[in-house]
């Protein structure tokens, strides 16, 4: 896959930040089963239009299946490379290291004025983003391969961590069409 990722437009930094603040809302309601934390966000500021067909249904959903809530709380990991895609933190965590969304300013400030933050989105050159995304389809197939000869995960990668983090990436480089459907292929 990465090789034919020079066909490929990464998206633009504003479609970037408008995904990040829909995985906020949906990663939220996984968690907080209430968009409470979205009383902040101005009146005007349309989520619904960022949100994808999946996260729309389950952001709707008054009692989303225990499955959808697991599904869409994993999504905090696919944010993390489009966090470092917009150069708002310096690396990615370890692959086998689930991510503390609290711990990173830029979510704060996302959740205090995603206007703002859509507005001063900036990513990083092409080219980094092309490396890792490279990186993490090689670890997404050291996890496949592991699991087609029935051997052991590596101990530096987790396989949910992995598979998250590279449907977040391949879409930054531009792989699918919507969201919904980011080719995960190795």
């Amino acid at each position: 896959m990465s090789d034919e990722s020079t066909d490929l437009t990464p998206r633009s930094a504003a479609e970037v930040a408008r995904r990040c603040i829909a995985l906020l809302a949906v990663i939220e309601r996984a968690y907080a089963k209430d968009d409470s934390y979205l009383r902040s966000w101005p009146e005007h500021f349309d989520l619904s239009s960022l949100l994808s067909a999946e996260e729309k249904a389950f952001y709707d959903s008054p009692n989303p299946s225990r499955d959808d809530i697991i599904k869409f709380s994993w999504r905090a990991e696919a944010l993390v490379p489009l966090l470092w895609a917009l150069q708002l933190i310096p690396d990615l965590p370890p692959l086998n290291e689930k991510v503390d969304l609290s711990t990173y300013i830029a979510i704060q400030h996302a959740n205090a004025d995603p206007e703002r933050f859509i507005a001063s989105a900036s990513l990083r050159p092409a080219e980094e983003l092309e490396e890792t995304e490279a990186d993490l389809f090689d670890n997404h197939w050291r996890v496949r391969d592991a699991r087609l000869f029935r051997r052991p995960c590596p101990p530096d990668l987790d396989p949910d961590i992995v598979y998250e983090r590279r449907y977040g990436m391949s879409w930054v480089l531009g792989w699918g069409e919507t969201w919904d459907d980011v080719p995960t292929d190795t």
